[in-house]
């Protein structure tokens, strides 16, 4: 679509029981990884991790089109 980013996520834990393990997704440009939680219908609350190309980001972090992501949640219990 014009005016979006394609990325490929792959999600963890309790997120990849809701929404499976991995999905493309297009995000608005210019696309972030709060703008990706946005189109996913998450909340920052929900990512405890966020990983691009290979490296630990902040949501603030912006996205390219064919780049790669993983989304951690938070991790609870002992």
């Amino acid at each position: 679509m014009p005016g979006t980013v394609r990325v490929a996520v792959r999600f963890f834990g309790s997120l990849a029981e809701k929404l499976g393990e991995r999905c493309d997704v297009d995000v608005a440009a210019p696309a972030t990884v709060a703008g990706l939680l946005q189109a996913l219908g998450l909340t920052e609350k929900t990512i405890s991790i966020a990983v691009v190309d290979g490296i630990q980001v902040p949501l603030s972090a912006s996205l390219h089109d064919g780049g790669s992501v993983m989304l951690v949640p938070p991790v609870i219990g002992g």
